[in-house]
C-alpha cells in the first residue's frame, strides 16, 4: 500500500473475495459491519471520494447478497493523543455528516436493505466528557487509562463500546 492511499480501497481488495464467497453461501443472513475512516482522516485523504468508494463497495456487496449493513462513524479522534492537527475535528465532523447522508441515500435506494448507523462519536464523547463515571482517570495521554497508543483506545473502552453497540442493535432488531 502506498503512503496516503485510502485504506478503504486497500481493505476492499484484501477482503472482497472472502466476503463475496460468504455472501453467496448465506445471502441476507449476515450483518456487515464497517468501522473505517480514522486512518483516512489521519492521512488527509479526501473525504467525498473515500465515502463514494465505500458505498461503491456496498453496492458490490449488495449485488452479491448482502442486505444488512452496520456503519460506525468516526469517534472524536481529535481528542486522542495524536489529534493535535488543528483541522482534524472539522474533518471528523465532515466525514461523519457525509457518511450519514450516504447511508441514508443507500437505504432510500434499496428497499430490501437495512442500514444501521451507530454514532461512535457521541458514545466516545460521553466517555471522554465523563471519565470518572466510567472509571477513567486519564483520557489525554498514551498509556493512561483510556488510550493504548496515540489513536487506539484500551480494552476497557472497547468493552464499553461493545456493550453500547449491543444495546443499539438489540433496539433495531
Amino acid at each position: 500500500m502506498r503512503l496516503g492511499q485510502p485504506r478503504i480501497l486497500f481493505l476492499a481488495s484484501y477482503f472482497m473475495d472472502i466476503l463475496t464467497s460468504l455472501l453467496i453461501m448465506t445471502p441476507g443472513f449476515e450483518t456487515l459491519a464497517c468501522f473505517v475512516g480514522i486512518n483516512d482522516l489521519n492521512t488527509q485523504a479526501p473525504i467525498n471520494p473515500s465515502i463514494s468508494e465505500l458505498f461503491d463497495l456496498y453496492e458490490t456487496l449488495y449485488h452479491t447478497g448482502a442486505r444488512n449493513f452496520l456503519l460506525i462513524n468516526v469517534p472524536p479522534i481529535d481528542r486522542a493523543p495524536f489529534g493535535t492537527e488543528p483541522t482534524l475535528g472539522l474533518r471528523v465532523e465532515a466525514w461523519n455528516a457525509r457518511l450519514k447522508r450516504a447511508a441514508e441515500a443507500f437505504q432510500a435506494r434499496r428497499y430490501d436493505v437495512s442500514v444501521f448507523y451507530y454514532d461512535a462519536w457521541a458514545f466516545y464523547t460521553e466517555l471522554l466528557d465523563n471519565p470518572e463515571k466510567y472509571g477513567f482517570s486519564d483520557t489525554t495521554t498514551v498509556g493512561g487509562s483510556f488510550w493504548y497508543d496515540p489513536v487506539h483506545p484500551k480494552t476497557k473502552v472497547h468493552d464499553y463500546m461493545a456493550a453500547n453497540l449491543a444495546d443499539f442493535l438489540s433496539q433495531k432488531w
